[in-house]
């Protein structure tokens, strides 16, 4: 599975299916954003420990796409809080 890193000039996220993550058996923290179907994982610390659970749940590495940058800030990860 390829997940995407989503950017605005202040930080970043890592967008996953709800169901991936619940899959793996891991869950937001107060850091992180979510929407309907997506929980968008900080870059710092959140989204290390997702893909940590991730590879070992599936034992396969998790591929990225490119980083998607938002210059609208209105359309960011941030909009969902």
């Amino acid at each position: 599975m390829e997940f995407k890193f989503i950017a605005d000039p202040g930080h970043a996220w890592l967008k996953v299916e709800k169901s991936i993550a619940k899959q793996v058996g891991y869950a937001p923290t107060t850091f992180d954003y979510e929407d309907s179907k997506h929980y968008y994982f900080e870059e710092d610390c959140s989204a290390f420990d997702f893909i940590k659970k991730y590879e070992a749940h599936y034992q396969y590495r998790a591929e990225f796409a490119d980083t998607k940058y938002q210059e609208n800030f209105r359309e960011t990860v941030r909009s969902c809080a």
